[in-house]
């Protein structure tokens, strides 16, 4: 099923959009997998869900919930530092020592923010098709831009911030 992080902090306090890096809390530890749908997949795509309310002082109708795609994802293997993944149908987040950690990138359109609102929510919604249970993952907002069919492990996008986290089941 569905995996959530809760990403409102992320969202609402940037305008620049990079996406965010998936990966496990603990790498180089044992061989866990978790595989999600990619965008490629044709059911379950990764979502990001927002709710917009009324900025202070404003009375406006800021519309319903919206529900967005992604618009890029890849993962990205540290055993292979130079090949790119952004065409697979499962983004793969493995902690594997001693350097066999993989990484799910994705990123999606934002809506346009609505005058006089702001972001009451953001959620950042991935379908896991196989897991390892009791894993915590974390969500990383990317602070640079990075391409779908371009993205490697020795490329990929800094991060900033905290992390965002949910279990992996």
């Amino acid at each position: 099923g569905y995996r959530s992080w809760d990403v409102t902090a992320h969202m609402a306090a940037t305008a620049s959009n990079f996406g965010f890096l998936i990966r496990d809390a603990v790498e180089g530890n044992g061989g866990s997998e978790q595989q999600f749908h990619s965008r490629e997949k044709s059911d379950n795509q990764p979502q990001m869900v927002y709710r917009f309310t009324s900025a202070a002082g404003s009375v406006v109708s800021c519309g319903a919930q919206q529900t967005v795609g992604a618009n890029a994802d890849a993962w990205i293997d540290q055993g292979a530092p130079t090949a790119n993944k952004g065409s697979d149908s499962s983004l793969k987040v493995v902690s594997k020592g001693p350097a066999h950690n993989t990484r799910g990138l994705v990123r999606f359109n934002l809506p346009a923010l609505p005058a006089g609102c702001v972001v009451q929510s953001a959620t950042l919604r991935m379908h896991l098709d196989s897991l390892v249970s009791d894993r915590v993952l974390e969500a990383w907002q990317v602070s640079a831009s990075w391409s779908e069919g371009g993205v490697t492990w020795n490329n990929q996008p800094p991060t900033a911030g905290e992390a965002a986290t949910t279990m992996s089941g």
